[in-house]
């Protein structure tokens, strides 16, 4: 089982996406992660700065600490743009017919 963190969040400013996207980058090391790590910061567009995230961990504790870390922490004048949206699921890595699941979800 993998234990996934997903986000797409828009932010007013580029300063703004740089701390959530570096506070979720040093919150993840040493954590044990499976497949590839996505944290891409996305240049400006019409509606803001962007920044996708998708990581899958091997421990669900990880999944959930990281979740709420990115929740407290891009809050105020850090907070995302209404729109944006985080959430976790549960997949299992090895079995195709098994679907993953949304088992939590924040739109901004």
């Amino acid at each position: 089982m993998v234990y996934c963190v997903q986000a797409e969040l828009l932010f007013a400013t580029e300063a703004r996406r740089d701390l959530v996207a570096d506070a979720v980058e040093t919150r993840i090391a040493g954590r044990a992660r499976f497949a590839v790590d996505v944290v891409t910061r996305l240049p400006r567009t019409d509606e803001g700065f962007g920044l996708i995230v998708e990581l899958r961990f091997t421990s669900r504790a990880d999944q959930a600490d990281l979740d709420s870390h990115v929740q407290s922490f891009a809050t105020g004048a850090r907070a995302p743009l209404p729109g944006s949206r985080i959430w976790i699921h549960d997949c299992s890595s090895s079995e195709a017919t098994v679907p993953c699941v949304i088992t939590s979800e924040r739109t901004w």
